[in-house]
């Protein structure tokens, strides 16, 4: 029982429950390893709405990126504390990933020891294309070959940097896309997926089954299972699990169906230490 993405009172778009709070949380729900991936943008063009974090409750800038120590103090407080409940509590970040911005990125990730790194395509043409509210303004008009060509374009990108560990909710734009292109949605990666696939698994990249789509009415995960199996036939070695919670009451939901159906595939899943997987044995 892990969840590798926890959105705690640091991801400014998160309720308001500490990483105190999701440990006692988490011992209660009986998970075993849990990892804090907080929100971290990084376009520029974005700055006046992405470019915040919280740190004990207060708006702080994210860059420079300096609320991340209290970040780490937590985390470690937190472990040190909830190692002896059986609970092992890592340090990780939901990094945006946007074209052009590779050495902003590493920037951070180096100066840091983080155990676990997502990278998520959240935004293309500078709109978030996971948000409700922002989302029509970028998908209405598009074409589903439109959607995918960029979408695709800059998630192998993000692949090919090697800065990530794994990538998070790869089809996300199902979640909003669905009210403007219908059932089309679910075909665009047939076109695209493969490429990114094999790019995956040149740089070792892992893939995250991200059971936040069970809220959305879209399926058990992110991504669909026809991109699941398409993942373990070429080759993806490295799987996590995350809730994407942002909020106390989400921590935790979808991972046993999760675990089932990784099971199904023949995938075992990975948890990172010092952004290094090792693979739980089975049982």
């Amino acid at each position: 029982m892990i969840d590798y993405h926890i959105h705690p009172d640091y991801s400014i778009d998160a309720e308001l429950f500490s990483i105190y709070g999701y440990c006692e949380k988490a011992v209660e729900l009986g998970l075993r390893e849990i990892c804090f991936t907080t929100h971290c943008e990084f376009d520029p063009l974005r700055k006046h709405l992405d470019w915040f974090a919280r740190r004990h409750g207060r708006v702080v800038p994210m860059h420079p990126a300096g609320w991340l120590d209290q970040y780490f103090e937590d985390i470690r407080e937190a472990s040190r504390f909830f190692s002896g409940y059986g609970l092992a509590v890592k340090a990780g970040l939901e990094a945006g990933y946007d074209l052009g911005l590779e050495r902003e990125i590493e920037t951070v990730l180096t100066e840091y020891p983080f155990d676990f790194v997502i990278g998520s395509v959240h935004c293309l043409d500078h709109v978030a294309i996971s948000s409700g509210q922002e989302s029509p303004g970028y998908f209405h008009g598009k074409t589903p070959g439109e959607v995918g060509t960029a979408y695709y374009r800059t998630l192998r990108e993000a692949v090919a940097s090697k800065l990530f560990d794994v990538i998070g909710h790869l089809d996300i734009y199902r979640r909003h896309g669905s009210r403007f292109l219908g059932r089309e949605v679910l075909c665009i990666h047939r076109e695209y997926l493969q490429e990114v696939l094999n790019e995956m698994v040149k740089t070792g990249t892992g893939l995250e089954l991200n059971t936040s789509s069970l809220r959305h009415g879209q399926g058990p995960f992110y991504p669909g299972e026809e991109i699941l199996k398409q993942a373990v036939e070429a080759g993806i070695r490295y799987f996590t699990i995350g809730s994407d919670c942002h909020r106390i009451s989400e921590l935790g939901r979808g991972v046993n169906e999760a675990l089932k159906t990784a099971d199904s595939f023949g995938i075992r899943v990975s948890v990172y230490n010092k952004r290094k997987p090792e693979t739980l044995s089975d049982g």
